[in-house]
This record gives structure tokens, sequence and C-alpha cells, in this order.
């Protein structure tokens, strides 16, 4: 039987941590960005639970990180699910040059136009978060490595 307390971490704690287990493991560092970026990329996408999926089919065909793909997804959650969804929406309004009154009363209305504002958006606002975590999470990874290499090298 393990006696051991348990410990309660914060969430910038296991976030740290599940990074510097990322960049501990054997992947390059592009592997693991770009694992991050689709993660992302169909977290932000509404892919209404698809997503995930969609990664591990991509991954039979593409050499990327399947965990950091995971982590990237987490992006999407319930809070920022519907943030993301606004955003597209209002992205797809901006790009499309259109002004889809989209209200509780006449939804099914406009919902072939909405659903198209908030496609054309989603695109976009879902490449733009994919780009971002790609070049941030090859900053970290390669941080880590750095920051383990010297530190290995003064002992």
């Amino acid at each position: 039987m393990n006696n051991k307390p348990k410990i309660k971490t914060s969430f910038t704690t296991r976030i740290k941590t599940r990074f510097i287990k990322l960049a501990k493991e054997n992947s390059s560092v592009n592997e693991i960005a770009t694992g991050a970026a689709l993660g992302a990329f169909t977290g932000v996408f509404p892919s209404f639970g698809f997503g995930f999926l969609t990664v591990l089919l991509l991954h039979r065909f593409f050499k990327f990180n399947i965990f950091a793909a995971a982590t990237g997804s987490l992006i999407s959650n319930p809070l920022t699910s519907p943030l993301f969804m606004l955003l597209s929406f209002e992205t797809g309004e901006l790009l499309l040059n259109t002004d889809v009154r989209f209200d509780m009363h006449n939804w099914s209305a406009n919902l072939k136009e909405a659903g198209y504002s908030i496609f054309i958006g989603a695109i976009a606002v879902s490449s733009f978060c994919s780009f971002a975590t790609y070049f941030i999470t090859k900053y970290i990874v390669i941080y880590i490595r750095n920051r383990q290499s010297n530190s290995s090298e003064n002992y």
C-alpha cells in the first residue's frame, strides 16, 4: 500500500512538466513542433470531436510526435471553444466582407451564410494558431534541450 501523501500541483507546474517531458523525447524538434501545431489546428477548428481522429489518420502518413499533437489539441476545451467559434465567425465575416445577422430569432434563415463564414474564419484562425504554436513550441523545446545539455556539462 502506498502511503505517500498526494501533492497538489498548480496548473502551470503541470504544463511546465509536460513540456519538459516532451522536450526529452527522442523526436526531433521539428516533429514535436509539427505535432503540436497539428494538434492546435484540429483543436481550434470546429471538428466536433473528430479533430484527434484526423490527427491519428495523418500520423499514419506523416512523421510528427503524436504526444505533442495530443497536447496541442488541448487548446480547445469547454471554455475556449465558444471563443474560437465566435472568433471564427467574426473572422469569416471580415474575410468574406459580409454582414450576416445571426441571432436566436433568425438563426435558421441565415444558417448557410453563417456556416460558411464560420468555416472560412475557422480555417484562418486555426492556421494562425497552428503557425504560432509551431514556432512557440519549437522555441521552448530548443530552449529546454539547450538548458539541459548545458546543465549536464557543468557536472
